[in-house]
Formats: structure tokens, C-alpha cells, sequence
């Protein structure tokens, strides 16, 4: 006999960040990982190491600042919260205080 009764109330839907509008001053940005090869290895994702750098890929409405969509960003290790959207990617949602530097290509 199971434990809970199968219902369709709850579904698995992730919601990704290119489809939120953003309301207040926060930055989302894609987390950068190490490279995926040294030389002809391949690396697998759960060897790599996260970088403290990020893409930025949306902005608040509210948000008024240097940073712009597409900039690199170097924020601190434990500051943001992270995206509960698709596994593969890590996306972070940052206050304007977290961003530490933009970096310049």
C-alpha cells in the first residue's frame, strides 16, 4: 500500500531564466566552470571546478548600474542564490552588492 496517493496536482516544470522577467535590482548569471579538455581529455562536469565567474544573462527592472547582459562578472563564493531551473546549467541570482568585478575582454 503506497504511502501517498498519486495525484496530478503537482507537476515537474522547470522554469528557465531566459523566460522570468526580473522585478527587483538582481542580477542573474550563468556560473563558469574549468575548461572541458586538457589537451585531448575530455573532463567530465563533476570533475571540473566552479569558477567565481559568471555570464550575465538578465537584469532587473529596478537594476541601475555598470553591468550589462552578456558581461563577465566575478562575485563572491558564498553570496546569491542559486537558480532552481535546468540541471545543467548553474545559474545564480545576485544582488548588485555581490557583483565584485566586470571583466573586461
Amino acid at each position: 500500500m503506497p504511502l501517498l496517493k498519486e495525484t496530478n496536482l503537482v507537476e515537474d516544470q522547470r522554469i528557465m531564466p531566459q523566460d522570468v522577467v526580473l522585478l527587483r535590482d538582481e542580477v542573474a548569471a550563468k556560473v563558469l566552470y574549468e575548461a572541458t579538455h586538457i589537451g585531448s581529455f575530455y573532463i567530465p562536469k563533476e570533475a571540473r571546478q566552479r569558477t567565481n565567474m559568471a555570464k550575465v544573462i538578465a537584469l532587473g527592472r529596478q537594476y541601475e548600474g555598470p553591468v550589462k547582459v552578456g558581461d563577465l562578472v566575478i562575485f563572491n563564493s558564498w553570496e546569491g542564490r542559486e537558480w532552481p531551473g535546468d540541471p545543467d546549467e548553474e545559474v545564480m541570482l545576485l544582488k548588485p552588492d555581490n557583483v565584485q568585478a566586470i571583466v573586461e575582454v
